[in-house]
Parts: C-alpha cells; structure tokens; sequence
C-alpha cells in the first residue's frame, strides 16, 4: 500500500515539474558572461553586467524575457542599467549563495522578491 502511494505521488510531481516556466532560462555569471537555455543548445550572452566568481541570481518571466538579475550587492534590469536603489546590498562578492530571487504569484503575474545578505530582505 505505501508503494502504491508512494509511485501515485512520483508520478503527480514529475507530471506537474516538467512543465518549464521558462523563469530560469537567462544565466548571468562570471565576467560579462551568460547563457540562454531556451534552446536545446544554450546560447552564450554576452551584454550582462555582473563581474564576479559567485553568488549571483537571475529571473525571467514564463515567455523567457529577463526581469532582472544580481550579485548580491548591485541589481541589474533586463536593460542591463542599475535599478533604483539597486546598489549596496547586503549580498557579498565572495559568498556562494549572496542572492535569491523567489517568485510570488500575483494573480495571473509574477512580481519576484529580491532577498540578500543573511535574513535582510533587499
């Protein structure tokens, strides 16, 4: 009985996860880097702004187009500008993790949320 359960629930979670949301289709990392994954072959990006060796975070809405995306301490629109009030976060350079951007739904739309640093909301 708890094999059966346990295959209903594997199959309703690999049903339900394989439908892309597109939402994390555009990488941005390293030095002016980054890829594109809506292809079955990446696409390299070469207009990012972000020059760092980790901690960075990147979103897109479900039709692949770039929202924005982060190092920790600067956020970049899908202009590649500095947002308002985009610069001094509390995300640092050197951490592995120094970003996250979480989705909220809003209806039919996705406004992100951008959280850096430990606990700070940005």
């Amino acid at each position: 009985m708890v094999a059966r359960a346990f295959i209903i629930l594997f199959y309703i979670f690999v049903n339900t996860s394989v439908q892309a949301q597109n939402q994390t289709d555009n990488w941005y990392f390293g030095n002016k880097a980054g890829l594109n994954f809506s292809t079955c072959t990446p696409t390299i990006l070469t207009d990012g702004q972000v020059n760092t060796h980790e901690g960075v975070a990147t979103i897109s809405n479900a039709n692949d187009n770039l929202l924005f995306y982060t190092d920790g301490v600067t956020v970049w629109n899908k202009q590649h500008l500095i947002m308002v009030n985009g610069t001094g976060l509390a995300g640092h350079p050197s951490s592995t993790q120094s970003a996250v951007i979480v989705p909220r739904l809003h209806g039919a739309d996705m406004r992100p949320s951008l959280v850096c640093g430990v606990s700070v909301p940005c």
